[in-house]
């Protein structure tokens, strides 16, 4: 079963390399390497050349942004599956494409875990819509079916949320099948764009749900949202009290302060109930 590994590239040059060699170290081999960069003057094209020889095919040209040159790689991919670990991203070690692809995977769009540098984060288990409502899969944690991509490429028109409105269309409006495996794959880069623009991507988000969903569910989807939020402030404020209470310090500066609070509602009551009326008021 042959995998397309894609990686696009702008002016990135130290997260190329590392992407790079953690492709070209996977234990299995059955992989094709493609590269798209967009044009890069900062020495990308450099490393590539050094490793030209276990890359099946690259360019580097101007593009209009990460989803045309993801595009550009779709086009090309003959493998049965894609995965796009771009400049800065890392297959999380050496066997996990041997780890996945041991299984004989056979759905559409077949999932993992992957790594932000602090935490793992791991993808569900069970693919549901409120969750692609609320939360998206990491695109450099999941392998997508090749034929899919091609007939459904990313829409250039996102500058960011491209990669989730692709696959909530196909997942959810669609059915293509989805699949879960309890496997690391992927270690994020740090600072990787949507990180950068949290307030672009909700605005696209909630303009293809506009775009997808009917009224109706879309405003069902919201409602259970807001109670989702307020259930758990409601549980985070419980844990805060009961960790107050078992920290004697702590609840003796609680106490200090709900007793200030006390009297000075207590002092401003006692001087609205002194202040002298005016003349109209009195009788």
């Amino acid at each position: 079963m042959r995998i397309s590994v894609i990686t696009v590239n702008y002016n990135n040059k130290t997260g190329l390399e590392a992407t790079i060699k953690s492709v070209i170290h996977q234990t299995f081999k059955d992989y094709e390497f493609i590269i798209i960069d967009g044009g890069s003057t900062d020495g990308s094209k450099e490393v590539i050349n050094l490793h030209q020889e276990q890359i099946d095919y690259w360019v580097s040209e101007r593009d209009k942004g990460v989803y045309n040159g993801m595009n550009k790689a779709i086009h090309i991919a003959r493998g049965e599956y894609c995965i796009f670990m771009n400049s800065g991203d890392c297959f999380f070690s050496d066997t996990v494409l041997e780890e996945v692809f041991s299984k004989n995977p056979s759905s559409d769009y077949i999932a993992g875990n992957y790594s932000d540098g602090t935490v793992i984060k791991k993808s569900p288990k069970e693919l549901t819509l409120r969750y692609m409502y609320e939360d998206a899969i990491c695109h450099q944690a999941v392998f997508i079916r090749t034929s899919l991509l091609k007939s459904s490429p990313y829409d250039e028109s996102y500058r960011i949320a491209a990669d989730w409105a692709q696959m909530f269309d196909a997942l959810i409006l669609h059915d293509a099948s989805y699949s879960y495996q309890d496997i690391v794959i992927a270690s994020l880069q740090p600072d990787g764009m949507s990180k950068k623009g949290w307030k672009e991507l909700a605005d696209d988000r909630k303009q293809h749900l506009k775009e997808v969903l009917p009224q109706r569910i879309l405003k069902s989807l919201q409602q259970e949202h807001i109670q989702q939020q307020i259930t758990t402030e409601q549980s985070n404020l419980y844990a805060e009290i009961m960790y107050l209470s078992s920290s004697p310090k702590l609840l003796s500066v609680v106490k200090s302060l709900v007793s200030l609070l006390y009297h000075l509602l207590l002092r401003r009551n006692k001087e609205k109930w002194t202040t002298p009326e005016s003349p109209k008021q009195r009788t």
